[in-house]
């Protein structure tokens, strides 16, 4: 008897260590994400950068779902027209080009991160863009300041770009589901 009632407490416990998780789920709140998750797509973010400046473009669009989505600015204007790459052989034949002499780098920061589902993630990325020349011994300038607002999902290859949509940054809001719950 004295077993069962220890096992009673300790379950009782556990649950209401439990409760807030299920309390903020309830009430539209992100959950947090573990952290193998969220060293699996911070390597995913760095790749993403990496084989894009790179221009290795197989590679590249391997960071997206087969019918994953980049969306970004032509202009300064954070209401203007948009580049939208969609599909795998557009993003493959995107992350192929560019120069190999004037080269521009993606340097990301540090990312916020939620789980809005059990398998999916959304993800703020401010970045950093530098531009050096590969035949030339200068320095790199740095060019722009960005961010990337991502719905990222996980898939039988590991946690993958659904939709990335990259902004000029603070030009625009943060997205809802990357902030703190105040219900």
């Amino acid at each position: 008897m004295f077993k069962l009632k220890a096992l009673a407490v300790i379950l009782g416990t556990v649950g209401s260590l439990m409760a807030p998780a299920v309390a903020s789920a309830d009430r539209n709140c992100p959950g947090p994400v573990v952290a193998q998750d969220r060293e699996e797509i911070q390597e995913l973010i760095t790749s993403y950068g990496v084989f894009r400046d790179y221009r290795q473009g197989a590679a590249w669009a391997s960071t997206f779902t087969d019918d994953g989505e980049l969306s970004f600015p032509l202009d300064a204007n954070p209401t203007g027209a948009r580049k939208v790459v969609k599909g795998k052989a557009d993003l493959t034949a995107y992350g192929a080009t560019g120069s190999t002499t004037d080269v521009f780098a993606h340097a990301p920061l540090s990312t916020i991160m939620v789980k809005t589902g059990p398998s999916t993630i959304k993800a703020f990325t401010p970045v950093g863009t530098v531009q050096t020349k590969t035949n030339q011994l200068l320095a790199a300038t740095f060019n722009g300041f960005g961010a990337y607002t991502d719905d990222i999902v996980k898939t039988p290859k590991g946690w993958r770009f659904q939709k990335r949509y990259a902004t000029t940054y603070a030009a625009g809001q943060l997205p809802a589901e990357i902030m703190p719950c105040t219900k």
